[in-house]
This record gives structure tokens, sequence and C-alpha cells, in this order.
């Protein structure tokens, strides 16, 4: 469950961050992300770090054209 957890977090990140250019290193709570910009629930002081081995492993699998991040 934990891996699937961190996984959700990623991805949210990444769509997040193409979005709404979201910072990538925000903590996020898998149980209450939601995209609306409008929403207090994008990122907060709780939730998870981010996890560079899913972060790689989410990159990899991604469809789309990904942003450059400075």
């Amino acid at each position: 469950m934990v891996i699937l957890e961190k996984v959700a977090a990623e991805i949210f990140r990444h769509v997040s961050a193409q979005v709404h250019d979201t910072p990538m290193d925000m903590k996020v709570d898998p149980y209450t992300i939601c995209l609306d910009k409008k929403s207090d629930k994008m990122s907060g002081t709780e939730g998870i770090d981010v996890d560079l081995e899913i972060r790689r492993d989410v990159k990899k699998m991604w469809f789309y054209k990904q942003k450059q991040y400075a």
C-alpha cells in the first residue's frame, strides 16, 4: 500500500507541475489531493515527501512530452 501511495503522490506532483506550475518537491497526501487550483488540498505541510526511485519510474512510464525544469 505504501508503494501505491508514493506512486499516486509522484504522478500528482508530475501532473500538477505541468498544469499549475507547482513545485516538484511539495508534500502530497494521496488521500486528499485535488488538481483544482482553487482547492486547498493541492499541497500542505503533511503528506508524502519525494521518493526519487518512484519519481524515476513514473518518468520512464510517462507518455506525454515533459516540461524541462531548471
